[in-house]
């Protein structure tokens, strides 16, 4: 992860001061990392925009390594639900959502049950401003709890690490 002559640079989340992006510099050349591929990709400023250098904090290259090594600090998770209610009488949801959200994209997606795979959804970024429930009802998560409903839908482990 580390790289000769990088300056590594965290930006947070103005409310809670949680890792929202990492960021690293050469000389006049930025980089962001990737939270869709988990690689560094150079900016290019029609695409992506650098934040304004008093919302980035410079941390070391120990630091950035164990950020990024971390995945799952990155996401957020949603249970979902058929209907109002049905989290409160611990049932099962129909299945889980998660939220990934880079310098310039922001990726949701569903884990399909018959697939046993990730695949990308509009659901969350329609849902998340809410217009009734014609897709059920959304319940943020931890991953920790993505991870145990998944095992119990499907019958196997891991399934939020497929990042």
């Amino acid at each position: 992860m580390a790289r000769e002559g990088f300056q590594y640079f965290v930006e947070r989340y103005l409310e809670t001061g949680e890792a929202r992006s990492l960021w690293r510099r050469k000389r006049f050349g930025w980089q962001y990392l990737s939270l869709i591929d988990w690689n560094w990709h150079r900016v290019w400023p029609w695409r992506v925009r650098v934040p304004a250098p008093d919302h980035l904090d410079l941390i070391t290259a120990r630091e950035a390594a164990d950020l990024s090594s971390d995945r799952q600090r990155w996401v957020q998770y949603w249970a979902r639900y058929r209907q109002l209610g049905d989290w409160n009488f611990d049932r099962l949801p129909l299945t889980v959502l998660r939220r990934r959200v880079s310098p310039g994209r922001q990726l949701d997606e569903i884990f399909s049950i018959e697939d046993h795979c990730w695949k990308p959804t509009k659901i969350p970024a329609h849902h998340l401003y809410p217009r009734g429930l014609e897709y059920g009802l959304l319940w943020g998560i931890t991953s920790e709890a993505a991870d145990e409903f998944l095992s119990k839908l499907t019958g196997s482990t891991g399934t939020i690490e497929q990042l």
